[in-house]
């Protein structure tokens, strides 16, 4: 399959995969969308989005898709907001690594490896519980979050040797149709949202639209590589940033949701995720050269709330 136009997605079905798509084809490429199930997959896009199924595990046939290609996103990773059972902790943990291992094994056996290799992974890399600024030279913190991550990004090292590397560790993702907003938004409308705790924790967020326009931008430019951080310049407390929501639809937000109750629900994830404080920076990415649409929480949330397809 060589091709210098394509570019072949894994997890492409996600928040940010799906805008992602579009994206590359309004700049030139073809995206190749390897999943699971390729049925469901075809359902989410346009015919002329080719749709190949893969089982997550065969390295030989992706060794076929990725020869000659300009590049492989990998954006695949079992979801977090869940109670962390130790069941749970294992579909995590493997969904990243294993996923991530092929694929770095895979190009590693190409004749003709992918130009890029543009790596998913998350500020939960960084300590969890600190207001400090962080940028991409911040140490890892001590949590799951971090142990997962660090492996994570291990998986996908082994393949620098052969494509250019870039890991994109991401924040809180607003986007008009799911994630992080939706779970915020429809209690508030329903007139039970709250903040989490005292409200006082630092989110570090970056508008759907600034997030895919990243990796298009990490894609394209060549000195690119390494690691950078996806959050946008401003980042909000979790306080503000949930009556800036209520404002914006009419709906008066006024109670907390109290810390112990969350921990009771959510265990340790409320802990390392739900109550985290992180405030990270993009500056990597500012270096490069990249400027954000989005740089106010205000406007970001305006912009998305009339997207008329924001969970209600």
């Amino acid at each position: 399959m060589i091709d210098k136009r394509n570019v072949v997605l894994i997890g492409a079905t996600g928040l940010i995969g799906r805008q992602l798509v579009y994206a590359l084809i309004e700049r030139g490429f073809r995206p190749v969308v390897l999943s699971r199930n390729s049925s469901k997959a075809k359902g989410l896009f346009d015919t002329d989005v080719d749709v190949v199924s893969w089982n997550g595990n065969d390295k030989g046939y992706l060794t076929e898709l990725l020869n000659g290609t300009k590049a492989v996103i990998n954006l695949a990773g079992e979801s977090i907001a869940s109670r962390w059972t130790s069941r749970r902790r294992e579909l995590i943990l493997r969904s990243r690594v294993d996923t991530t291992s092929a694929i770095a094994i895979a190009i590693e056996q190409c004749s003709d490896p992918p130009d890029v290799f543009i790596q998913a992974s998350a500020i939960g890399f960084y300590p969890f519980n600190s207001n400090l600024p962080i940028d991409e030279r911040g140490l890892p913190g001590e949590g799951f979050l971090s142990k997962v991550v660090m492996q994570w990004e291990q998986a996908a090292v082994k393949a620098g040797a052969k494509s250019r590397l870039v890991i994109i560790r991401t924040g809180v993702v607003l986007a008009p149709d799911g994630g992080f907003l939706s779970k915020i938004a429809t209690p508030i409308r329903l007139f039970i949202g709250g903040w989490f705790g005292d409200g006082s924790q630092i989110l570090s967020w970056i508008h759907v639209e600034d997030h895919v326009r990243a990796i298009c931008f990490l894609l394209e430019n060549d000195k690119c590589r390494g690691i950078y951080n996806l959050v946008s310049t401003n980042p909000t407390s979790i306080k503000v940033f949930v009556r800036r929501v209520g404002a914006l639809l009419n709906c008066p937000v006024w109670l907390p949701i109290p810390t112990f109750v969350l921990k009771l629900i959510f265990g340790r994830m409320a802990e390392e995720v739900i109550l985290s404080s992180q405030n990270i920076t993009p500056k990597r990415l500012i270096q490069a050269g990249f400027s954000f649409d989005f740089t106010s929480v205000e406007v970001a949330l305006k912009d998305l709330l009339n997207k008329k397809n924001i969970a209600k």
